[in-house]
């Protein structure tokens, strides 16, 4: 097996993370315009909404993450990511569902 370094590892999983996070950020509003062709507004609401819900809870939980453990940490976010995850598919699951019965 190949040893690497506790830094090249932490920069990849910095890497893996934000490659992650900018794809779901690109990809979900496609997702949008697709689902309500030529309605961009949908797409900057979806889009304005997430950075106001970064904006106002960032703060509170930077401040969290400060004073617990590693380990923890890092639960804590694996655990924040996969419902922010969840929350985003339910709601666009749930408006194709709405727009398939019409």
């Amino acid at each position: 097996m190949l040893k690497t370094s506790l830094s090249f590892r932490m920069l990849a999983g910095r890497l893996l993370t934000r490659s992650g996070d900018q794809a779901w950020d690109f990809a979900v509003p496609i997702v949008l315009l697709q689902i309500f062709p030529g309605n961009l507004r949908i797409a900057a609401l979806y889009y304005l909404l997430v950075r106001v819900a970064t904006v106002l809870t960032l703060p509170q939980l930077s401040q969290t993450i400060d004073h617990i453990n590693r380990w923890k940490a890092a639960r804590l976010g694996i655990f924040i990511q996969l419902i922010g995850v969840n929350a985003g598919f339910s709601a666009v699951y749930a408006v194709v569902q709405t727009l398939n019965r019409f």
